[in-house]
């Protein structure tokens, strides 16, 4: 699949020339460090921000650990996780809504009838700015 092996060489080219090293394995192995410290600062800081919300309960284990995927679930008292996700689409703001393929975990949490959580994910162009949007999209939601 030569189409494949050009894209994967042009997004490992990408990564390499955001970072530092005399190689290129080097160089992807600094941006991909930077990139998952930036990560998880972003999604602890969006965790602990949904914790913060009245009406709010966030879903999983804190980022108290360093090895914890950047990707944040959540329930909104009162209000369907689609219903969310449209709110947050409306201030330009991309979520998901679902089981995630998790059925059996959103049964035991009595999720699955609910529509499940809302997720977010953080990845390597999202900002504190955005954080805030986030933020304060769900404030004005649970307040409303």
């Amino acid at each position: 699949n030569h189409a494949a092996l050009a894209g994967t060489r042009a997004a490992v080219d990408y990564i390499a020339g955001l970072g530092a090293g005399a190689s290129r394995r080097e160089r992807v192995v600094d941006t991909m460090t930077r990139l998952a410290a930036c990560e998880h600062a972003l999604a602890a800081t969006l965790y602990d921000g949904l914790g913060d919300i009245p009406g709010v309960t966030v879903i999983g284990p804190s980022f108290v650990s360093r090895h914890r995927a950047p990707t944040v679930s959540f329930v909104t008292e009162g209000w369907d996780p689609v219903d969310v996700c449209r709110h947050l689409a409306e201030r330009a703001i991309c979520a998901w809504d679902g089981h995630f393929y998790a059925i059996r975990p959103m049964e035991v949490l009595g999720l699955l009838e609910r529509g499940g959580v809302t997720r977010l994910g953080i990845s390597l162009y999202n900002t504190e700015a955005e954080i805030r949007r986030v933020l304060s999209a769900l404030r004005e939601l649970t307040a409303g």
